[in-house]
């Protein structure tokens, strides 16, 4: 009944449109930094809650990348349903860790939600349990790098990070692990989907897996290469890596980064073993 009336209202609305759109001259449109005309029977390719950029292709990249990269682990997860394993290293307040549990519930698998900030963990663990997934997805109020230690953390809500500016082996504070020791505690063996935003500390993160030891069949890496020189790495240092473990880049507009050449952010990025098959 409910659909059936949306499904009315909409119509009533785009047969309006129509109308004005047919005194006017026109459906008058702009994206991606043009504008257009259409007929008034146009259906332009947008959605009512995610409108194409008015700006260049990418004015709103955070909003688009992120709603294609949920899609694309969802999706993964879906296909791959006998109790997937998910890592989520810097999983804020846990709208991933909760959408993604649900079906790791649902297939018997596991989420492990890392999450260092006090304000956005509070809400991690609360969000959790609302969704009755405490038997699904562990939290923990942990940062991630490439060596233990205790970390401070900067509070800049969904972009809070590891205070870079200090030694992360003395500085007092949130607890720091690598990868390696999360795996080992919870006795893990395989892990379906990592995903990891952290703000810049990306390197730190994929270099404390233990990569010659543990399968990891996707990784989801957002990439902020205006911060790295503040983790004490430069693009040529991250490109080495990805050579030296055979991964190659790609962003969620299909762009494959060989190099990186521009400072700016970059994104969501699956990370793709050569010779690995798709998503």
């Amino acid at each position: 009944m409910k659909a059936d009336l949306k499904r009315i209202l909409w119509k009533a609305r785009r047969n309006i449109l129509e109308g004005f759109w047919k005194v006017t001259g026109g459906q008058k449109r702009r994206s991606f930094s043009d504008s257009y005309v259409f007929t008034p029977q146009t259906i332009f390719p947008s959605h009512r809650r995610m409108c194409l950029p008015k700006g260049d292709a990418r004015s709103q990249l955070v909003r688009f990348t992120d709603f294609v990269q949920l899609h694309a682990a969802c999706r993964l997860l879906e296909r791959n349903a006998n109790k997937p394993i998910v890592i989520d290293v810097g999983a804020f307040q846990g709208a991933y860790a909760v959408i993604l549990g649900k079906i790791c519930q649902r297939n018997g698998g596991r989420l492990i939600a890392l999450e260092p900030d006090s304000k956005n963990y509070s809400e991690l663990v609360q969000n959790v349990k609302l969704n009755y997934l405490n038997d699904t997805v562990a939290c923990e109020q942990l940062a991630v790098s490439d060596h233990p230690g205790n970390v401070e953390i900067d509070h800049h809500f969904s972009q809070s990070h590891i205070r870079v500016s200090n030694d992360i082996s003395t500085e007092a504070g949130v607890e720091c692990e690598t990868l390696e020791s999360v795996i080992d505690r919870h006795k893990i063996d395989r892990v379906d989907l990592l995903i990891i935003d952290v703000e810049g500390a990306e390197l730190p993160v994929l270099k404390g897996i233990p990569w010659g030891s543990l399968e990891i069949r996707r990784i989801f890496c957002e990439l902020h290469p205006y911060n790295w020189k503040y983790f004490g790495y430069d693009r040529e240092t991250l490109q080495t890596f990805l050579n030296k473990h055979n991964f190659r880049c790609f962003d969620m507009y299909f762009v494959e980064h060989k190099e990186f050449i521009e400072s700016r952010y970059i994104g969501p990025t699956l990370l793709l073993k050569t010779g690995q098959d798709h998503v």
